[in-house]
């Protein structure tokens, strides 16, 4: 696909039905399976995720900071000495900051009193196990416009900006030789004839869903030595805690539970993500925000043989998330065959991208990636539109929509991020000359089927729609274009 864009981005969920075909729940039922569903109930989950700077300024100590939502504009701040986890931070220090939506940002002052690991009341609420955990200090911040600016107990200046981490094996494609379990094609749902349980949704974005429909199996049952690839995302659900928050599971073939569950930001207990269900720990917690794609690769080598000549050999398996082992060369026992499995756990978790493959025996384990390839940061380019609030940001859009920049305006949500994003690709002056220049076709790749209802309802006017996780499709009308938004980042197109 070229890469022509145009701006101003809004979420098109509110388009001619769309959220009937994601199936969203009502506004205010606290459970969110998609971003447009996310960013209609308020702004909880634009602020809440992954931050990443320094400590003192030029030349100061990396910071990674974690900002995990807790349900009407309260949250709790992580801050990780040396960077986010996998990216530097020391495993071991965490400073932990309460914060509270006043006046379109977010103060956050020092955790204190008595507190309780995920308590339901965010003045109670503890990311950490034992509270006070090990270095914690009286911080302080500000969080606006996606950037946080704080002071660290002496005083030293912290500076931080939001960034999205993907994992280096997302999007993998199934090797020569694998079998495709749920392949991944977005445009297209995809198909359960692998699956016992139809009763599970499939989404043209490419993926399946749990619909509190019970738990679903492979047909086929499979036997080590294998190499298994996962992608799954849970939901925004802000007000819910432990076990209740976006909780599923994989039952590789023939063992044990991993633990799916939305335990961003938190202690990385073996009942949470990454965590062999009640038994083992990740070796660090490597979850990502909620309604982030994230991976789980993982290969099973069963017990050695006479014949293989490696008799008395364990049958172990190795747990690589979002491309860091958390689990290595980990001793279950038994007998490992048997078929894939996802736990139906309530929470509507979203799964895609699963194939397996048949490996030798003692083929390489993967490794840990290199640091420069782990789950990457993104920063937030710098604009004018930089530390505007949504008014101010309509108004500019009005402006600029007036001097007939833009054609058309979604008023409902704005995406100050995407806008962001796409004038530091691209410059201020030169998006919107190569959107008019590049002569696109229509893709009916992409969601054809709401071409007409799109056209029908906005004649031959540009409308510009997008958001933070967005992919578009590019429909010709007459000499102009639609832009359609649904689930996927522009940034990865």
């Amino acid at each position: 696909m070229k890469k022509a864009f145009a701006v101003i981005l809004m979420t098109v969920a509110c388009f001619v039905g769309v959220r009937s075909v994601f199936s969203a729940p009502k506004r205010g039922s606290g459970v969110y399976p998609t971003v447009q569903d996310a960013l209609k109930a308020g702004p909880d989950f634009r602020i809440q995720g992954e931050y990443e700077g320094a400590v003192g300024g030029a030349g100061g100590g990396k910071i990674g900071v974690q900002v995990i939502a807790l349900g009407k504009g309260c949250f709790q701040a992580v801050f990780l000495p040396g960077g986010l986890p996998g990216a530097g931070w020391d495993e071991k220090t965490k400073i932990l900051c309460d914060g509270k939506l006043q006046g379109g940002k977010v103060v956050f002052v020092p955790a204190k009193g008595v507190r309780k690991y995920m308590a339901k009341e965010p003045g109670q609420f503890s990311a950490v196990e034992k509270f006070p955990p090990e270095g914690q200090k009286a911080y302080t911040a500000v969080l606006a416009g996606g950037a946080l600016t704080g002071k660290t107990d002496t005083g030293k200046v912290i500076k931080a900006g939001k960034v999205l981490r993907k994992s280096p094996t997302l999007g993998a494609g199934p090797p020569a030789g694998a079998v495709v379990l749920l392949a991944y094609r977005p445009g297209k749902a995809p198909s359960l004839d692998e699956w016992t349980n139809a009763r599970w949704r499939t989404f043209p974005q490419g993926f399946m869903r749990n619909q509190r429909s019970g738990s679903n199996q492979t047909r086929r049952q499979f036997e080590g030595p294998w190499r298994l690839h996962v992608e799954f995302m849970s939901p925004f659900q802000p007000a819910a805690r432990g076990q209740g928050r976006g909780n599923s599971g994989v039952f590789p073939p023939g063992g044990r539970e991993v633990q799916v569950l939305d335990s961003f930001g938190l202690e990385g207990m073996a009942n949470e993500c990454g965590g062999i269900y009640k038994t083992h720990r990740p070796k660090v917690n490597m979850c990502l925000p909620p309604l982030s794609w994230q991976t789980y690769d993982i290969t099973y080598h069963p017990a050695g043989s006479a014949e293989d000549g490696k008799k008395g050999t364990p049958a172990y398996y190795q747990i690589v998330h979002n491309g860091v082992v958390i689990h290595e060369k980990m001793i279950l026992g038994g007998g490992r065959k048997g078929g894939l499995s996802f736990q139906d756990h309530g929470n509507p978790v979203s799964y895609r991208n699963v194939w397996i493959i048949k490996t030798k025996a003692g083929a390489e384990e993967p490794k840990s990636a290199k640091v420069a390839d782990r789950p990457k940061p993104a920063p937030a380019p710098k604009s004018d539109l930089d530390g505007l609030t949504l008014k101010e940001t309509m108004a500019l859009a009005r402006k600029k929509a007036k001097a007939g920049q833009y054609d058309y305006i979604m008023d409902n949500m704005l995406s100050r991020e995407c806008v962001n994003d796409l004038i530091g690709k691209y410059g201020k002056d030169k998006w919107r000359a190569k959107f008019l220049k590049d002569k696109l076709e229509s893709l009916p790749y992409y969601f054809g089927w709401l071409k007409k209802p799109l056209i029908k309802k906005f004649g031959g006017k540009t409308i510009l729609t997008g958001g933070p996780n967005c992919h578009a499709e590019f429909v010709k009308v007459g000499n102009r274009y639609l832009i359609v938004d649904f689930g996927q980042r522009l940034t990865s197109m």
